[in-house]
């Protein structure tokens, strides 16, 4: 699984209940035999892709910067505006 990057994208809407033809229709960039190997493979393999999924989406995790520290202002902002929303809530 490492020599190439493993197609998640059908996974995860395969795990939400999409079929492949509705993964297809998702994603029209990926052709329906590439949507059943990898579900195929997903199948057959589903605690090793599980892991590699998991790991994939920590490694995004730790690598990300969050908005409030890449962008200081913009989220300041952000925070400002949400609290006007909740005040205007109650």
């Amino acid at each position: 699984m490492r020599a190439r990057e493993f197609p998640s994208i059908p996974v995860y809407s395969f795990e939400r209940g999409n079929s492949p033809e509705a993964i297809q229709r998702e994603y029209p960039l990926l052709k329906v035999p590439q949507i059943y190997g990898a579900l195929a493979f997903y199948l057959d393999h589903r605690e090793d892709v599980r892991r590699y999924l998991e790991e994939k989406d920590r490694n995004i995790q730790i690598s990300s910067v969050p908005l409030s520290e890449e962008n200081p202002e913009p989220w300041s902002r952000l925070e400002q505006s949400r609290e006007a929303m909740n005040k205007s809530k109650t």
